[in-house]
């Protein structure tokens, strides 16, 4: 409810409401746990189980060494289960403690083990210069209630962020199971013990190596695969956000709370600075992206395959038909070159590209009564 409090005071009072920056991290997970680097302390299927957590600031904290696990954390240690631990992320986000909530529901394995349950072991946050901690956890698997993780990392120090940040993942005993062996469960300690870092004094199996590492690095936003630039799978990516209901906020460019076209509008005209229409997003729209989205589009029809941005998919709907050209011709990019030299297009343009969309949307008309 703050949030979207915020949201309204922000759109009736303006730019001036916004002040925080917000950019993304690309998080890479380096599992590396072996028979090489723990001889005798690596079980069958060992991995990192679900990583959980969020953006946050300095008024919450999720987890801390010699405090006892909230429910969620409880959860996570024993059972790598990180839904609870998210709830207790949003409802921070509600009380405007905490910027987004971060559920990665598959395991991060060791170069040892492949299974279907390991996944990417990289995925993107976000954070602003208002909530700069971060707080991610993972299960040792299989285990009664062991961890990795980091609690309230900073990541925007001496006024500017942190281009890259790799830290090390030690393993931390949960408090609430007393067994040591690789299995889950086991005797819970009545009452639970605090968080505590494994040493090689307190004997658990695992010991107290690091298991790998996590790595922060700074990517520019809209960079959606962290590929280092702005690119056709990132406004593809985008444009599947739209539609879905349960839309992740990592999307959410314009800072409304929601993922919408408009986040669209920021990504083509702010981020990328091009047109919509530029197919081929070097900058510019003219005759060239035309000619490609009427061949491409041609090819995925036979395929029956939806149009991407690459294709023509300029409105957001998947498919490439005439309202794509109304949104890209409203732009007004049409042989104006990149956007930041805009000149006044000449008539004879429009009518060129209005007699090649006619002349290819007759053609699949008269070509899908022809199947009828």
């Amino acid at each position: 409810m703050a949030k979207k409090l915020l949201a309204v005071i922000c759109a009736a009072f303006g730019a001036s409401c916004v002040s925080a920056e917000t950019v993304q991290y690309w998080v890479s997970v380096d599992n590396t746990w072996s028979t090489t680097t723990h001889p005798g302390a690596f079980p069958d299927e060992a991995h990192f189980s679900w990583f959980g957590g969020g953006v946050h600031n300095s008024n919450v904290s999720f987890w801390e060494e010699g405090i006892p696990t909230t429910p969620g954390m409880t959860l996570m240690a024993e059972t790598g289960n990180t839904n609870e631990l998210y709830q207790e992320v949003l409802q921070a986000v509600e009380s405007g403690e905490a910027l987004h909530g971060y559920d990665v529901q598959h395991w991060f394995c060791p170069h040892e083990i492949t299974v279907d349950s390991c996944g990417n072991p990289s995925f993107l946050i976000r954070a602003s210069t208002d909530f700069s901690l971060v707080t991610l956890v993972s299960m040792l698997g299989p285990s009664p209630d062991w961890f990795v993780g980091t609690s309230g990392l900073e990541l925007h120090q001496d006024g500017k962020w942190q281009q890259e940040l790799t830290l090390d993942l030690f393993p931390y005993d949960g408090g609430t199971r007393s067994a040591n062996a690789w299995a889950l469960y086991g005797p819970k300690n009545d009452p639970p013990q605090p968080i505590s870092k494994i040493t090689d004094e307190s004997g658990q199996l695992v010991g107290s190596k690091s298991l790998g590492t996590m790595t922060f690095q700074l990517v520019a936003t809209g960079d959606f695969d962290a590929d280092g630039e702005l690119g056709h799978a990132d406004i593809d990516a985008l444009t599947t956000q739209t539609a879905n209901e349960t839309a992740d906020l990592l999307y959410d460019l314009d800072g409304d709370f929601a993922v919408s076209h408009n986040d669209r509008n920021v990504w083509v005209k702010d981020l990328a600075n091009t047109w919509y229409g530029d197919a081929d997003l070097n900058g510019a729209f003219d005759s060239s992206d035309l000619i490609h989205v009427f061949q491409t589009s041609e090819y995925e029809d036979q395929l029956r395959e939806n149009s991407t941005w690459r294709s023509g998919d300029w409105n957001g709907d998947f498919e490439f038909d005439s309202g794509d050209l109304v949104v890209a011709f409203q732009d007004r990019g049409y042989a104006q070159g990149p956007r930041t030299a805009v000149a006044v297009p000449e008539p004879t343009f429009y009518r060129f590209a209005c007699a090649v969309a006619i002349a290819y949307f007759s053609r699949r008309i008269l070509k899908s009564k022809t199947n009828a």
